[in-house]
């Protein structure tokens, strides 16, 4: 079991899976490249810390 972290309140219990891409970060930038990744049949999977969607305002 993982520790809570001081700002979360939640444990989540997690078993070890292998991905061959890892996205980290799910605003615009990254759901373009795990769509795109996912489309071309890559094993992929975006790490998220809160929440899905946003905007990047580097582009």
């Amino acid at each position: 079991m993982i520790p809570a972290s001081p700002r979360c309140d939640t444990v989540f219990r997690m078993s070890a899976q292998h991905y061959r891409n890892v996205v980290i970060g799910s605003g615009e930038g990254g759901k373009y490249l795990a769509w795109h990744l996912a489309s071309a049949g890559e094993q992929t999977v975006v790490i998220e810390r809160r929440y899905i969607g946003g905007s990047c305002p580097n582009i």
